[in-house]
């Protein structure tokens, strides 16, 4: 059950679902650090795991980062509807929005900036996720296994390197307590103002 406190006024309720996301992106060991994202694939749906890397509150963004030869990010190109759900401390966000593929531009690239050499070092692999192997492995080349990375591995690594931006719509919080769960709902077209919703 949850170790966060169980809001009685919707704002309360916005306010920690927010405190909950921008702690999972500043902080690692969050549970709010990763989440399951859902979106449509040719074949149906897909769900994976990413990492959650921004949150903004002012813009009602999030981000991640991902390889921009995955697959994921021509399915969002296709179709940009995507859900992102969190779950921890006895709390469920599950996110409904729109998702947007980056690949170039100052936000990009701050992005990278802000990427440490062990997160470059997973971009610098020559085949695209999900490529088959002959054999298990990890695809990295030797060289970015050595402390450091050289200079040709980084804009090999900032050429696979994606962005992508999850513009809000609706936040989903459900609280479960031992007392009974609450649930409420917020939605971008009536400002955010939320509603309770039954569990």
């Amino acid at each position: 059950m949850s170790t966060q406190p169980q809001p009685d006024r919707l704002d309360a309720v916005l306010d920690q679902a927010w405190s909950l996301l921008i702690e999972g992106a500043a902080r690692r060991q969050s549970p709010f650090h990763q989440g399951v994202l859902a979106n449509l694939g040719d074949a149906g749906p897909e769900a994976r795991y990413v990492v959650l890397r921004r949150a903004e509150r002012e813009q009602a963004r999030l981000a991640f980062h991902t390889d921009r030869r995955s697959p994921k990010l021509g399915q969002l190109q296709k179709d940009p509807r995507a859900s992102w759900c969190f779950f921890g401390e006895g709390v469920q966000l599950r996110l409904a929005g729109r998702a947007t593929p980056c690949t170039d531009g100052e936000r990009v690239e701050a992005a990278w900036q802000r990427t440490s050499t062990f997160g470059r070092r997973c971009y610098t692999v020559g085949n695209a996720p999900g490529a088959v192997l002959i054999e298990a492995g990890s695809g990295l080349p030797a060289e970015s296994l050595q402390p450091g990375l050289a200079p040709a591995l980084v804009d090999l690594g900032r050429e696979h390197f994606a962005l992508v931006e999850f513009q809000l719509e609706r936040i989903d919080w459900l609280h479960l307590a031992h007392s009974g769960h609450r649930r409420a709902r917020f939605e971008a077209d009536d400002g955010w103002q939320g509603r309770w919703v039954q569990p």
